[in-house]
């Protein structure tokens, strides 16, 4: 769990950020209480990655006591991932401290009503038992179930309200093999944590899917970044990974991961490990189809047919076609697949134009085409779960 996920949640609304950081992708690895302790209580208690909270209460009587000041320098040495205080008098903390603080790449924070409790809770629950990835992957569920664009916008900055407007989105099947996910999730996150793109991890029982969010200055970063991680995943077994085009409208994000799951779709089809959607050419003239009412009303309306036809008759003319398309039309080669003497095909492949009411080859071959390509798809998406589960 990276700190500006954690941050996201509405239990952090009154935080308030006193420092300038590139810090907001720190691993958080726990909580820690700063109350009375020493230099070499810190450096023995204190470890790197914890989410430090206190009252300073020892800077009550006096914040100029150089004990307290050291002990503070201390808790930053130990590499925490954020130090929260809870306001309780006025305090002004020393420039130098807060200076050390920003150049060890450690967010400082202000909040007044939320209780510590329960940020100790929220932070131990979302690393026992995952409810931070959870929340995420819901919040996924619900932008891929709306057509409203600010309800896209506020679940999108829900999930990390620090994301930028420009963003790309990965997603993953690993299958269900829970080390490896984790594996994989850990191997993105050594990547991008190296940089100061903006993102999110996200895991499900079979899939990892990565938004990562960029500044127009960090084009060539982003270009990198995504290749980095093209290499790290294909070392891993058994990986497709398909990604979106670069977008610029955090409302849209709903169309990102379409395109990043039709892209994973894709890879799965061709046999290949890593897609990009912008990459794909012919296969586009489904995209726009395949995720409607109307393209699931027309596959169905198609099965429908051949499955009657077939069933009544023992014949076997879907699977004539999806030949057909595959072959590119070639009669012959067609007939050597499927076992059957050329003319045979013929006549079927005429049987299937009248059983569609279509006259015109080209608007028939298009139908055709359309079909099996839809017939494909969706295949794989029912097959690798990638339309219901976990999205």
């Amino acid at each position: 769990m990276i700190l500006s996920e954690l941050l996201s949640l509405p239990l952090f609304n009154n935080f308030k950020q006193i420092n300038e950081t590139t810090g907001l992708n720190n691993e958080v690895s726990g909580t820690a209480i700063f109350d009375w302790e020493s230099r070499e209580d810190v450096k023995e208690t204190f470890n790197k990655g914890e989410f430090v909270i206190t009252t300073l209460a020892r800077f009550k009587d006096n914040n100029h006591d150089k004990s307290v000041l050291d002990s503070l320098f201390a808790v930053f040495e130990q590499e925490v991932s954020a130090f929260a205080v809870k306001k309780t008098f006025s305090f002004q903390l020393p420039k130098d401290l807060i200076d050390y603080a920003s150049k060890k790449s450690i967010p400082v924070f202000v909040f007044e009503t939320t209780y510590v409790d329960d940020i100790i809770y929220v932070i131990k629950n979302s690393l026992i038992n995952n409810s931070l990835n959870n929340m995420q992957l819901q919040k996924l569920n619900e932008i891929l179930n709306t057509t409203n664009e600010s309800r896209i916008k506020e679940l999108s900055m829900g999930i990390n309200k620090y994301f930028n407007n420009n963003y790309i989105f990965i997603s993953s099947y690993i299958g269900k093999n829970s080390k490896l996910i984790m594996q994989s999730k850990n191997a993105v996150k050594d990547i991008l944590s190296k940089t100061d793109l903006v993102y999110t991890l996200v895991f499900g029982e079979e899939n990892l899917f990565a938004i990562i969010t960029y500044s127009d200055s960090q084009w060539d970063i982003i270009y990198s970044t995504v290749e980095d991680i093209k290499e790290s995943l294909l070392t891993f077994t058994n990986q497709h990974i398909g990604v979106s085009s670069f977008n610029n409208n955090i409302n849209k994000s709903k169309e990102a991961i379409l395109e990043s799951i039709f892209a994973l779709a894709s890879s799965i089809i061709s046999g290949s490990n890593f897609v990009k959607f912008n990459d794909l050419h012919g296969e586009k003239l489904i995209y726009p189809v395949l995720f409607t009412t109307k393209g699931i009303n027309y596959y169905n309306y198609v099965e429908t047919i051949f499955n009657s036809h077939d069933k009544e008759y023992a014949s076997d003319f879907k699977k004539t076609l999806l030949s057909y398309i595959k072959n590119s039309g070639n009669i012959n080669n067609v007939a050597e697949e499927l076992y059957q003497h050329s003319n045979t095909i013929r006549y079927r492949i005429k049987k299937i134009q009248l059983l569609l009411g279509i006259n015109d080859s080209y608007e028939a071959h298009y139908m055709m085409y359309t079909y099996s390509k839809l017939n494909s798809y969706y295949k794989v998406l029912n097959e690798y779960e990638l339309n219901t589960k976990p999205l």
